[in-house]
């Protein structure tokens, strides 16, 4: 084998050892990345749990039948009650009053 041939191959070796050496590191932060949103998933399940849990000991309180008559929706609007955020509440409650904009017949009562 002539050394052309011999230093093409090797060149051809190290490329792909190059490449194998990036799609590691690429395969690194999509795990690290994953790991986040799992955590943070984790966090929105364990919230979620919560808020149904409430929702329900309130529905189980109320007699919707004296509340409400007919077909329709209800927008329940939960704000935070800790410090520093009130931009956050600010955000729910603009995003409750677009809803209302838009679905001004489609919802029957506010929850707050």
């Amino acid at each position: 084998m002539s050394k052309g041939k011999l230093r093409a191959i090797k060149e051809r070796i190290e490329s792909t050892e190059s490449t194998m050496q990036i799609t590691r590191a690429m395969e690194m932060v999509a795990r690290a990345k994953i790991k986040k949103v799992e955590k943070s998933l984790a966090f929105v399940r364990e919230y979620e749990a919560a808020l149904r849990k409430n929702l329900s000991i309130v529905s189980a309180s109320t007699d919707e039948t004296e509340l409400f008559s007919g077909e329709g929706d209800v927008l329940i609007v939960v704000t935070a009650d800790m410090g520093l955020c009130g931009a956050f509440n600010s955000e729910v409650l603009r995003l409750a009053d677009d809803t209302l904009k838009k679905e001004k017949d489609g919802i029957k009562a506010i929850v707050t």
